[in-house]
């Protein structure tokens, strides 16, 4: 097995292809994420779908994890998690509540591991549309057979730099229509299990939430 570019014990940087602006707002803002997003909705779909294991037995992937709030709750569960952040202060939080954090994005990312689930919450909204489909690919690869991939993103079109809590710091959104990702996805051979619809109130955004079975 080859080893991860990253070393998850010293989270040395590699090459963060991510935007700058939006890291900088994750550093900034981590005591705003410590919490599990759309916590009662993904925690059910997770417990739907994910299959009963002896602890450290199934191991998941937390892409965009922020500062380890669900990666936590999944770990305690019983499974074996690994998180990926190109935030600094993010992964620094993830290590504190103990668990296998990576400093980095996805295309950072070098190892023939494969995951049994990833979890991809409020996380490919910040990548580009013209990037999107080779992330989604990535992901495919990266699981195991039959693997699960949990996925939140923004509904609607376009893309760009906002600021929609007005924090003073700006970050890069992506927006993508329904029909344009269930193209994708069954395109890239995923089996689209369940979409769940959450409405942000404070954002002014509507998410979808889909459960993908390799």
């Amino acid at each position: 097995m080859t080893q991860d570019i990253l070393d998850p014990e010293t989270g040395s940087e590699g090459n963060l292809d991510f935007n700058f602006s939006t890291i900088d707002y994750y550093d900034k803002f981590a005591d705003d994420f410590e919490k599990i997003p759309f916590d009662k909705t993904i925690q059910d779909l997770f417990t739907t779908y994910s299959p009963k294991t002896e602890k450290g037995c199934i191991n998941v992937l937390d892409v965009g994890s922020g500062p380890g709030s669900l990666a936590n709750w999944i770990n305690h569960a019983g499974y074996q998690v690994t998180c990926l952040d190109p935030s600094k202060e993010m992964v620094r939080r993830c290590k504190q509540k103990g668990l296998i954090a990576i400093q980095g994005s996805l295309d950072d990312l070098k190892t023939d591991q494969q995951f049994h689930t990833i979890l991809a919450i409020s996380s490919f909204i910040h990548v580009p549309k013209a990037d999107f489909r080779d992330h989604i690919k990535k992901i495919y690869s990266l699981l195991s057979p039959s693997g699960l991939f949990f996925i939140s993103m923004l509904l609607g079109e376009g893309e760009g730099c906002e600021d929609p809590l007005e924090k003073g710091v700006k970050r890069y959104f992506s927006y993508i229509n329904n029909s344009d990702l269930v193209k994708i996805f069954t395109e890239e051979l995923f089996s689209v299990l369940e979409v769940k619809k959450i409405e942000v109130k404070k954002m002014n955004k509507c998410f979808d939430i889909y459960v993908l079975k390799k």
